[in-house]
């Protein structure tokens, strides 16, 4: 399987071993000029394309290798393609939930999401940065001290499933007395070109998860039913149906 080493190299159509070590000596002359020279051998560069490294890259390789592409670490550059697509989604569901709803921070919507950003709720659903950003202060508006907290998540490429766990009080109005909200739920993202594309929600702060529902077409199991607050839920992949279920047993 590539690395995503290889792929960045592919981009500026440098494909052999003697042009891989033009443009490394080219970088390591502005480090330091005792690193020209020192690039890696045939057999380390095509390791490092394929991912089949036995050790890790030695330390001047690493010195170089980060000049080459600033901004990547060793780590993330001979990473799989797979395994990096499956970190940046990872990234980006985790900081939905961290950035966007728990802290309300704006600033970050547009690192996050598309601009033609879809968001199905259960009670509702919305296009856009800004109509998404309305539909969450319309739930702390209810929900002052609301919280999501992140229990699983799964990744398919460029989808993922999420199960969260939904917390705070809402006012009831009688005696200055609150009711507490505490709900598990699931969503499920699509994502493209770095950004999250899609959110669909099943369950929420304000309509329990459905007794079954059915999203097209992920190919991800969720998680088992465990001791938290909701032991019944689970989800799983029907291979046949090309679907994935959740279920609340009885």
């Amino acid at each position: 399987m590539a690395t995503v080493l290889r792929t960045l190299l592919s981009q500026r159509h440098i494909h052999s071993h003697a042009a891989f070590l033009s443009e490394y000596d080219r970088c390591a002359r502005v480090l330091d000029a005792g690193l020209v020279g020192g690039g890696p051998t045939k057999t380390q560069y095509y390791r490092w394309l394929s991912g089949a490294l036995r050790t890790n890259p030695r330390g001047h390789h690493c010195r170089v290798l980060e000049a080459m592409f600033p901004g990547r670490t060793v780590a993330q550059l001979l990473a799989t393609d797979a395994q990096a697509v499956d970190a940046d989604v990872a990234g980006l569901v985790r900081r939905f939930y961290a950035d966007l709803w728990n802290r309300s921070d704006d600033a970050a919507a547009d690192e996050l999401l598309d601009a033609d950003f879809v968001y199905e709720g259960a009670d509702d659903e919305c296009c856009g940065r800004h109509d998404w950003a309305d539909y969450r202060d319309r739930i702390r508006s209810a929900i002052p001290d609301f919280h999501i907290e992140l229990r699983d998540l799964l990744i398919d490429g460029e989808r993922a499933a999420a199960r969260v766990r939904c917390t705070g009080h809402r006012p009831s109005g009688v005696l200055g007395r609150e009711r507490p909200v505490d709900i598990t739920a699931a969503a499920f993202f699509t994502t493209g070109g770095g950004l999250l594309t899609l959110c669909r929600a099943v369950g929420g702060p304000d309509v329990p998860l459905r007794r079954r529902t059915s999203w097209t077409p992920p190919i991800i199991k969720l998680s088992e039913p465990r001791n938290d607050p909701d032991p019944a839920l689970a989800a799983w992949y029907d291979g046949q149906e090309g679907t994935l279920s959740l279920v609340r047993g009885p």
